[in-house]
């Protein structure tokens, strides 16, 4: 006799709405790792969750507003690191040359760990026809917020400064990844552009 598919997790427990959204993005993050963007519906995470897809859709809005979330969500635990330093730094627990360390580490085993992930979301956002630079801007834009106190200069340039950081650390990425560059080397270069920044 044929057997109904049974959800990845348990039934469906009342739980506060905010509760419910983060464990349908971590349920999203898993599966996107363990299955890859383009088995990822709404669908199929309602139903490792235990609810209904219409509540899926209640958070999300479509598939695309739950990858655009993705995007921020897949590196949580690295920014929470960074952010610890920046709080440690502000507090006198941590000289600046320790925070730029943690800051540059976090960001790089973010990347090395995330980025086929985040082009992959990248693409299907392109495909479905979102704009998939908003989501790097908003990526770009929260990372600034986090550096203002340890960047002193105006929003722009803390922006600016925030742009050119990411960016080197997505390039020096790719190099840890193509073997032309070690890790702990890269997390150093990090570390210097970030030293270089107005203190």
């Amino acid at each position: 006799m044929a057997t109904s598919p049974t959800p990845l997790s348990s039934p469906r427990k009342r739980m506060p709405a905010a509760d419910r959204r983060q464990q349908m993005l971590e349920t999203a993050v898993r599966m996107v790792r363990e299955e890859g963007v383009a088995a990822l519906t709404l669908a199929r995470v309602a139903q490792a969750c235990g609810v209904t897809k219409p509540i899926a859709y209640q958070h999300f809005g479509s598939r695309e507003g739950l990858l655009s979330e993705l995007y921020g969500q897949l590196g949580a635990e690295h920014e929470g690191a960074a952010l610890a330093a920046l709080r440690e730094g502000r507090e006198g627990r941590l000289e600046r040359a320790e925070v730029a360390r943690a800051i540059g580490t976090a960001y790089l085993d973010c990347t090395l760990e995330n980025g086929p992930l985040y082009n992959a979301i990248s693409a299907a956002l392109v495909v479905s026809g979102e704009d998939h630079r908003m989501v790097r801007v908003d990526f770009a834009k929260r990372y600034a917020a986090a550096l203002e106190g340890f960047v002193r200069a105006d929003a722009e340039v803390v922006y600016g400064f925030t742009v050119a950081f990411l960016g080197a650390g997505e390039h020096l990425a790719e190099s840890v990844l193509g073997g032309e560059l070690g890790r702990a080397g890269a997390i150093g270069i990090l570390a210097t552009l970030l030293l270089a920044a107005p203190a």
